[in-house]
């Protein structure tokens, strides 16, 4: 059975009858909070539900709410994360000069285009890791980060040291950086 295909109009008037049946609120910033995720490719369906939700919607206040008195995505702590060869993100994004610049390609990855494992900053690919045959996690920036960064990454290093144990961890396809730290 094949579904029903359903056009824009249909699309956009389907969450103002769903949202009237649910449950009411009297805050703007509530509604807004939880449609924002839920609608957050639409902005007139974001903005349809919040008036279908609201006891007295007001043009205003749900314009306040959706683009005055909020930051939408909270920027996120900083973060350090060491992640295997193979990991899909590198290896599938063909597009990923936002995250992974040119530059440092050559030296993680390997000539059929396997990553080896990456060490990341933020979001952004920053260096590599491997593992010594004495089982210690060592690892190398292709750029600065900053001292921040660097104690960050160090920290995780000795996180995934623990957490290995005594396993060791060899990538079936080694590469240029990989190869470089586990001597």
């Amino acid at each position: 059975m094949t579904p029903a295909r359903i056009d824009d109009a249909g699309r956009r008037a389907r969450p103002g009858v769903r949202h009237l049946l649910s449950t009411r609120a009297a805050r703007v910033e509530d509604v807004v909070d939880a449609l924002v995720g839920l609608h957050a490719t639409d902005p007139a369906t974001v903005f349809l539900s919040a008036c279908a939700r609201l006891d007295q919607p007001s043009v205003a206040a749900v314009e306040a709410a959706l683009y005055e008195r909020r930051d939408p995505v909270p920027d996120p702590e900083p973060w350090a994360a060491l992640l295997p060869a193979l990991d899909p993100t590198p290896m599938g994004w063909q597009a990923r000069d936002w995250y992974l610049p040119a530059r440092h390609r050559p030296r993680l990855f390997d000539t059929a285009g396997n990553v080896g494992p990456t060490v990341w900053w933020n979001g952004e690919v920053v260096g590599g890791w491997a593992q010594r045959a004495d089982g210690e996690v060592v690892w190398h920036l292709l750029h600065d980060v900053g001292a921040d960064a660097e104690a960050a990454i160090a920290r995780e290093a000795d996180r995934l040291t623990s957490w290995i144990g005594g396993v060791r961890v060899i990538p079936r396809f080694r590469t240029p950086l990989e190869k470089e730290l586990a001597r």
